[in-house]
């Protein structure tokens, strides 16, 4: 997973305006759940007006 995310960070970084057909594909269950843990829980609350409990 890592080495695909990789791969669309060096391309955005090294072209000018890249294109990306299709990212759908890197979405699943394990990137859902390491870039919640990531978030920054002291933003503002989500669309349904809720906060992080933790």
């Amino acid at each position: 997973m890592e080495t695909k995310l990789a791969k669309i960070a060096d391309k955005s970084r090294n072209e000018k305006q890249p294109i990306f057909t299709s990212l759908y594909y890197l979405i699943n269950e394990e990137l859902l759940k390491q870039c919640h843990k990531e978030l920054d829980r002291s933003k503002a609350v989500g669309i349904d007006n809720v906060t992080t409990m933790q």
